[in-house]
């Protein structure tokens, strides 16, 4: 996936390319707004927005809001792209793995090797797990095998970032910090 710097002010997006700023000339959609929780681009420059009321999906094509049928929480905090083309979404009740193929949703709760808690922030790492934050702190978690508790004094995982050194940085509510595994 891309990893480039994008914000979203006033109704307009803008990404950094190499050392300045690029506003696109058109609003975002008003399906986007008013606060999206999160946003990711995949590697077909097509842009991801949790929010409340599911996930909207911004590209050259037409947008399309993709809503979680039947129980599945639809309202979603974070959401995180892995290598096999899935989407992982997080939510205050019912998580789910969007397969793109298919745009079909897949529960999470009740699986055995899932963090059973509200995920505030998701992040694929180096070695193919996610890291996962909520308010019981920091995991890792092997899609289909299991989850692991990493130490985590500094509060409720808000983002996370890996450097190129390998280096693991936190962003909780009260700054950002160093995490060693």
């Amino acid at each position: 996936a891309n990893r480039r710097l994008w914000a979203l002010q006033a109704g307009y997006l803008s990404r950094r390319d190499a050392e300045r700023w690029v506003t696109f000339p058109n609003p975002v959609p008003t399906a986007v707004l008013p606060e999206p929780r999160d946003m990711f681009e995949d590697r077909e420059g097509t842009l991801w927005f949790a929010r409340d009321g599911g996930l909207v999906q911004v590209s050259s094509a037409p947008v399309r809001a993709l809503v979680p049928e039947g129980s599945l929480e639809r309202n979603v905090y974070t959401l995180a792209p892995d290598r096999e083309g899935r989407v992982w979404v997080g939510t205050n009740t019912r998580p789910a793995v969007l397969d793109r193929r298919t745009d079909t949703f897949e529960p999470l709760d009740g699986l055995s090797w899932w963090p059973q808690f509200t995920i505030t922030t998701l992040e694929p790492d180096v070695d193919g797990s996610l890291l996962a934050g909520g308010p019981p702190g920091l995991f890792r978690t092997w899609p289909g095998r299991s989850t692991q508790r990493i130490r985590n004094e500094f509060g409720v995982p808000r983002d996370f970032l890996r450097d190129l050194q390998g280096t693991l940085w936190v962003a909780v509510e009260d700054g950002v910090f160093r995490q060693s595994a």
